[in-house]
């Protein structure tokens, strides 16, 4: 890993494959029992790159698209991507405080992407109203009109 390469979480990558943090869990015990190697904080708690995303999505296609058990599904992966995983056999740590900094920017990306959303069920709301005003309009001109023909 170098100094610039951004680290993930085990709930970031679980939220990102749209699988339980669980299972995630349980996928990587089946990734190092093979013997691939993820980075550790000093609290020993896994964190993940861009190599891991890519091995843990094939591991997913393999496990949930192709039906491969566990054990078969981390042999491919790791007889794959195990060259890959670290060059030194020495996993980098991140400091806490490294750790706080990536979270606290994290959940800044969360709540700007939170406020745009809300930006737009603003403006689609506002569409809505409009829409609806302009409906309620035409029926009363149309209840209006068949009034005057009776």
């Amino acid at each position: 890993m170098n100094e610039f390469e951004k680290a993930y979480t085990t709930k970031e990558v679980s939220l990102t494959l749209d699988i339980g943090t669980s299972t995630l869990r349980k996928w990587c015990l089946a990734l190092e029992e093979n013997g691939y190697q993820f980075l550790r904080t000093d609290n020993q708690k896994r964190l993940f790159v861009e190599r891991d995303l890519v091995a843990l999505r094939y591991f997913q296609k393999l496990v949930q698209g192709e039906n491969f058990s566990l054990e078969n599904a981390a042999k491919v992966v790791t007889s794959k991507y195990k060259g890959e995983a670290s060059e030194t056999g020495t996993p980098s740590v991140l400091s806490q405080n490294e750790m706080e900094k990536r979270d606290f920017k994290r959940s800044d990306e969360i709540l700007q992407e939170l406020l745009e959303r809300f930006e737009k069920q603003e403006q689609f709301n506002q569409e809505l109203l409009r829409f609806n005003q302009e409906l309620l309009q035409r029926l009363e001109e149309q209840q209006k009109y068949i009034e005057e023909r009776m």
